[in-house]
């Protein structure tokens, strides 16, 4: 887990994937081994825009449903880091 002082935004584009997959655990556990993968490129493809969701390419069905959910969680911990 990271310290208090780093935020998101802040960290290596590798430590931020960590972070969020660790983040959102519980959410895509459930998920077949190619939905996993599937977001997980969706979720590199956010981190590497600046967590921003414009013209993001995330595959239908069960893998959007939990994206639904885990950019929840990752926009939040996003807000309440932000100065």
């Amino acid at each position: 887990m990271r310290s208090k002082d780093v935020r998101l935004r802040d960290m290596t584009p590798s430590c931020a994937l960590f972070f969020c997959i660790e983040l959102t655990w519980p959410y895509w556990k459930p998920l077949e081994s190619a939905e996993i993968l599937e977001l997980l490129a969706v979720y590199r493809e956010y981190i590497l825009s600046a967590f921003k969701a414009d013209g993001l390419n995330v595959p239908p069905g069960r893998v959007a449903e939990t994206w639904k959910h885990c950019r929840v969680i990752i926009d939040k911990e996003i807000t309440e880091a932000e100065p």
